[in-house]
């Protein structure tokens, strides 16, 4: 096994390894509608939320099935910081369409946290060698433990970017009162004529990569996707865990028989196992080919 092959396995083992302090700090997140800072720099120390990051920048250079192992083992144990896992490591794909010395900057130091939003809510208008960017967007899960984040801007000459606000120059908005998964802590955040340097801007939809290597060749969007669905796939997982336990002794109104002795509880039981099963094995078998 090479070296890249061990780290990457090593992204799994690290994930599992950590399942029972996050599940210990799962309320505090949910109450705190945020994650605890110790679960923060527990996952940032093992690399979790810097997965895409290349080997060429120091960072373990994942491939998409080791990104959405780890990222379900985590979901696993919590949602909310299976959601950030995702929105971390997605995100640091953006190093491999970053000019190298701002790649370099930015995801060469292994305490940097990247996040942010896609969507073109901003503006931006050509100040010298950068832009100045105004907006404002809706769900910057983990924004409150990021150091930049990316903002989708509109530049005056009509081209989409990626921007990466400095968190200095950012504003956090107290907006996420969520049923559930509150512990994403997805606000709003904003910015007002920010500036941002052309090279600390990337334009993904035109594919240009700076980094060559097998990760820079698998489409971003379906990236992002597939971390998504390993979230599911870890609080789905967690959910039908959490009805097991609760069946051993859980009684049904007018019943002297346990959920675990109902027959039509067992059925129903069986057949979301084999749902959750063949979801995670379909997406495995779709990444593998892929």
């Amino acid at each position: 096994m090479s070296a890249l092959s061990a780290a990457t396995v090593n992204l799994v083992d690290a994930a599992e390894g950590l399942q029972e302090l996050v599940e210990a700090h799962a309320d505090k997140g949910e109450q705190g509608r945020r994650l605890p800072k110790r679960l923060v720099q527990a996952l940032r120390d093992a690399q979790l939320f810097r997965m895409c990051v290349p080997a060429a920048y120091g960072g373990p250079e994942a491939d998409p099935i080791t990104m959405v192992s780890a990222i379900e083992k985590i979901a696993i144990a919590d949602g909310a910081a299976g959601w950030c896992t995702m929105i971390a490591s997605t995100t640091s794909s953006m190093s491999l369409f970053l000019e190298p010395d701002f790649a370099r900057a930015i995801y060469g130091d292994p305490k940097i946290i990247t996040g942010g939003v896609y969507a073109p809510n901003g503006r931006a208008v050509r100040d010298g060698d950068g832009w100045r960017v105004t907006g404002r967007w809706q769900w910057g899960s983990g924004s409150q433990h990021c150091n930049y984040l990316t903002g989708g801007s509109v530049t005056d000459d009509g081209e989409f970017h990626l921007m990466f606000l400095d968190i200095a120059d950012v504003t956090i908005h107290d907006t996420w009162y969520s049923t559930g998964l509150k512990g994403t802590g997805s606000n709003d955040f904003s910015v007002d004529g920010a500036y941002v340097p052309m090279g600390r801007s990337v334009q993904p939809l035109l594919g240009k990569r700076q980094v060559d290597c097998n990760l820079a060749a698998f489409p971003n969007f379906s990236l992002l996707a597939s971390g998504v669905a390993a979230v599911s796939l870890g609080v789905a997982r967690h959910a039908i865990d959490e009805f097991t336990e609760l069946a051993q002794g859980k009684r049904p109104l007018f019943s002297s028989r346990t959920l675990s002795q109902s027959g039509s509880a067992q059925a129903e039981l069986a057949k979301a196992e084999a749902t959750l099963r063949s979801a995670r094995a379909f997406l495995h078998d779709e990444l593998a080919q892929a």
